[in-house]
């Protein structure tokens, strides 16, 4: 009797539901405009209200529910309702959101700036629902992440190996002499990504790699592709969908540099921190790790395999929805594997990159890429930029030099052969890396003419 009297005193109460949303006490709010709206369907500043504390605390698919229910009578609403479909995926309703509340509003509004972050990410997600891939899944295993390494899968020979060990991701190829890695930088504290190459008997100083792989906050779990070109990773970064993205570049022989790296689609990305992706192009098989669907502390590593049609053209947005937050699972036979032809020997993801690439680039500004010397306005920028090619493909000689004296090295069938490689390969290790810091001063001297 004394608890219905309280309940039914809370719903009589709207001044004390007031209170407690203008204090931001939203827990408490909610209690009472669950109540409210309950006995007073009809007043929308009370339904408005329920779906703003449910917004605030996290209850995304209620909060769409009530706002949308609340009619247009309050110029906030199409900014709350945005901030509350984009999270449930509901990327069309965002982006319409969004945009009506920065049709209706001034520069100088102070959400404003984050509309128009919103609309940006929005637009993204949308681009993504309409390109998800059609996969099925083998098996799934869930494990804290620090024993990832006692779950961590045997690829295809020409895969090489992955491991993990001290929260350390390494990546080695199929000869043994390369491998990439995370570490964290000692000064800023980073999570960075390098890579060492085997020299004799000992793995070479750590060579961290250029920023445009290692230009967010953290980046880790690097995964080299058999043809020492594909690199995936993770990384964690404002301009992502949320906690780690996956993303993929390539190397760029030319420039020794990477191409500026690409979100992987859906369903491979996500809100949540998706971690990990692996495709072993023999056996065309792939395992992605997240924690999307998993308990608190809990990563699952999925393994599944391609499906056509690539992507899932026809399906609903409630499929997709439920698809991209791996709340689906469509099941693969693990006996039934795809019948592998020479035109299938590469990730899904990889003809997405499948452009006509330039012979080299080079980065000018945030929005400017020269791809031609035709690109240049300063001539004695060009001449410079000639010299730079041409030294370029000097260090490209060299290293291929370099790398036939070291195949050589490791074939010697006695000590005398290795003694006499030994000093050559040390000689020509060092004019690679002479010509490397000669190359790099160019490319300097490049871009200060042409900036003149």
């Amino acid at each position: 009797m004394f608890v219905c009297a309280t309940l039914m005193a809370m719903a009589q109460d709207p001044g004390r539901a007031d209170s407690y949303f203008q204090q931001g006490d939203y827990a408490s709010a909610l209690r009472h405009y669950r109540l409210l709206h309950r006995d007073y369907p009809g007043i929308v500043l009370y339904t408005y209200r329920l779906g703003r504390c449910e917004q605030e605390l996290g209850l995304y698919e209620e909060a769409v529910q009530h706002l949308l229910e609340a009619g247009e009578r309050y110029s906030m609403r199409p900014y709350w309702l945005a901030m509350a479909a984009y999270p449930c995926y509901r990327f069309e309703l965002a982006k319409e959101m969004f945009s009506s509340f920065l049709d209706n509003n001034s520069p100088d509004e102070s959400h404003y700036a984050a509309a128009e972050e919103g609309l940006r990410k929005a637009e993204q997600g949308a681009r993504f629902f309409h390109r998800v891939e059609n996969i099925a899944f083998l098996d799934t295993v869930s494990f804290p992440l620090d024993s990832l390494s006692a779950h961590l899968p045997k690829l295809s020979a020409d895969m090489g190996s992955v491991s993990y060990a001290g929260g350390c991701f390494v990546c080695t190829n199929e000869r043994g002499d390369r491998r990439y890695f995370s570490f964290t930088d000692e000064v800023s504290g980073r999570r960075l990504i390098g890579r060492q190459e085997r020299l004799l008997d000992e793995w070479t100083a750590v060579d961290t790699l250029p920023a445009s792989v290692n230009q967010f906050a953290e980046q880790d779990f690097p995964l080299l592709m058999p043809d020492g070109m594909t690199l995936y990773f993770a990384a964690r970064s404002d301009q992502g969908l949320g906690g780690w993205d996956l993303y993929v570049t390539r190397y760029n022989a030319a420039t020794d540099s990477y191409l500026v790296p690409e979100l992987l689609g859906m369903p491979f990305n996500s809100f949540a921190d998706d971690a990990l992706y692996l495709f072993d192009e023999t056996q065309q098989k792939g395992y992605l790790l997240s924690n999307r669907a998993s308990a608190d502390g809990f990563y699952t590593l999925y393994s599944f395999v391609p499906q056509e049609p690539r992507y899932l053209r026809d399906s609903t947005e409630d499929y997709l929805r439920d698809y991209v937050q791996l709340r689906i699972l469509p099941k693969a036979d693990a006996g039934v594997l795809p019948v592998r032809k020479e035109s299938d020997l590469s990730s899904p993801v990889l003809a997405e990159l499948a452009k006509v690439e330039p012979d080299w680039t080079l980065v000018i500004n945030d929005s400017t890429v020269y791809t031609s010397l035709e690109d240049f306005v300063m001539p004695e920028a060009r001449e410079k930029m000639q010299e730079y090619l041409d030294l370029l493909d000097q260090i490209e000689e060299e290293a291929t030099d370099l790398a036939a004296q070291r195949l050589a090295y490791k074939n010697a069938e006695s000590a005398a052969e290795r003694d006499a490689l030994k000093p050559m390969i040390l000689s020509v290790e060092n004019d690679v890396r002479r010509l490397r810091q000669e190359s790099h001063a160019l490319r300097m001297e490049v871009l200060r003419l042409e900036h003149q």
